[in-house]
């Protein structure tokens, strides 16, 4: 619940030489002073109203403090065979891999599809990862059409997702084209530039065609890039090429916010969030959509993901996880975020685990309490803090959230 006596502790005097920062984020509100200024010189007026409950944004009351309970994000990891060998893969995803069983897809979609109607969800979000789903476009058929036979006489509304590498038949793609609100590709740059396709430049030409394929057939793609020290350096070329394409849509994520790495440390973070905000300023004047983790001045939120949602992603062997990054016994840190199993033909929740994910917040996190960044920020990937010894982000990942943050809201104040 938010309290006036929480919002009277979100005032920042944030230095930005030559000037300071008054800023409330929980209403938004601030105001730039020249030179050194303290909380102690802004004027009692300006505090009162900037803190004032009636000022907070209807998205934040809405969902920044609240669970979304209107929604169920149901995300079927349909196997852990894929046709790449990442790196930083979190699941350790590659070869024949391990498939769900068709059974346990079926279970879960009738499961939740009943869980949705006893509580009067709005939406079912269903997607499909792996792995790498596409090698199971036929099983990916079938379960859509089975969510939707399941919701028909229902007023839930069902959208249908897919997160993919791009490396995939576009002939056998094009059956579930329309079944799709939305797809992601992962696309980290030409083969020179990236590990991802161990500079196999046939690999790399097949996922960019397909990327292309997909736009010219109208359908919603937004490109997730796994920012390492392979390509930092090359954003702005990669961005541009993505633009030239087509897409309008870019999600930026640090090695050490996915998952598994072996070059962690690597990427010098002061350099990344230069870069990084030169390509926000210079395409949001395009009306481009371009975050990278954790610097997202437009969101709201204590909560760092889906994980406090909490989200449902299933394993093939069943088991199922509130996070859609460590989803089986293969990630390191699995059991931290397991929250039940649709494998003995009930769906068993864990409804001590849900609670307990529910109270990831950075409300709750050592260290970001104080920080005035912590609601854009939300504390960082909870399996990134699992996977690293000191129980958060590296220091440098952090300073460079917190300029980057500083620089997008002096921009919007020059704006406004």
């Amino acid at each position: 619940m938010i309290t006036k006596k929480l919002l009277e502790k979100e005032v920042y005097a944030i230095a930005v030489p030559p000037t300071t920062l008054i800023y409330a984020p929980l209403t938004r509100y601030f105001i730039l002073y020249e030179g050194t200024a303290s909380l102690a010189d802004v004027e009692s007026e300006w505090l009162q109203e900037a803190t004032d409950l009636k000022n907070i944004p209807q998205f934040v009351r809405n969902k920044g403090f609240a669970l979304d309970h209107k929604k169920i994000r149901l995300r079927l990891n349909i196997t852990t065979g894929c046709n790449l060998l990442c790196g930083y893969c979190s699941v350790n995803a590659g070869g024949v891999g391990e498939k769900m069983p068709e059974d346990v897809a079926a279970f879960a979609i009738k499961s939740f599809s009943r869980l949705a109607k006893s509580q009067k969800t709005e939406e079912i979000e269903l997607s499909f990862s792996g792995g790498e789903p596409t090698l199971r476009i036929s099983f990916i058929e079938k379960m859509i059409g089975l969510a939707k036979k399941e919701l028909s006489n229902s007023a839930i509304k069902l959208s249908s997702r897919l997160i993919t590498n791009g490396i995939f038949s576009a002939t056998e793609f094009s059956r579930i084209m329309g079944l799709l609100r939305e797809v992601q590709i992962s696309w980290d740059g030409p083969a020179d530039k990236t590990p991802r396709y161990s500079h196999n430049e046939e690999l790399a030409e097949k996922a960019w065609d397909n990327i292309a394929f997909l736009l010219s057939q109208n359908i919603p793609v937004s490109v997730l890039t796994v920012v390492s020290s392979d390509n930092y350096l090359h954003l702005n070329e990669i961005i541009g090429s993505l633009y030239a394409l087509g897409i309008r849509k870019f999600f930026l994520a640090p090695e050490d916010e996915v998952g598994r790495s072996y070059r962690r440390g690597e990427i010098d973070y002061k350099k990344l969030g230069d870069i990084y905000f030169n390509l926000w300023k210079f395409y949001r004047k395009k009306n481009i959509e371009i975050n990278l983790a954790g610097t997202d001045i437009h969101s709201l939120s204590p909560f760092p993901c889906a994980v406090s949602a909490p989200n449902y992603s299933i394993a093939p062997n069943g088991t199922i996880s509130a996070c859609t990054i460590t989803f089986n016994d293969q990630s390191k840190f699995a059991n931290s975020f397991m929250i039940g199993s649709v494998k003995t033909g009930e769906l068993c929740l864990n409804t001590k685990a849900i609670n307990r994910m529910k109270g990831l917040h950075v409300l709750n996190m050592k260290g970001c309490r104080n920080c005035f960044a912590k609601w854009h920020c939300k504390g960082g990937c909870m399996y990134a803090k699992r996977n690293n010894q000191l129980g958060t982000l590296p220091l440098e990942h952090c300073e460079m959230i917190k300029t980057v943050v500083k620089k997008k809201l002096l921009e919007t104040v020059s704006e406004e």
